[in-house]
């Protein structure tokens, strides 16, 4: 949730009128890359 605050701060009004930001409540996933890009990789696909 911490995330979503900052983003809503520095985003601000440039999100426009009809988006809103939402957090995911899925289930974490697991990190198991050989690198950070790996795992960001696997965080963005999930």
């Amino acid at each position: 949730a911490g995330k979503l605050v900052e983003l809503r701060d520095i985003l601000g009004d440039a999100l426009g009128a009809g988006v809103e930001l939402v957090g995911y409540d899925g289930p974490e996933p697991v990190e198991d890359g050989d690198s950070y890009a790996a795992n960001a990789l696997i965080k963005a696909r999930a």
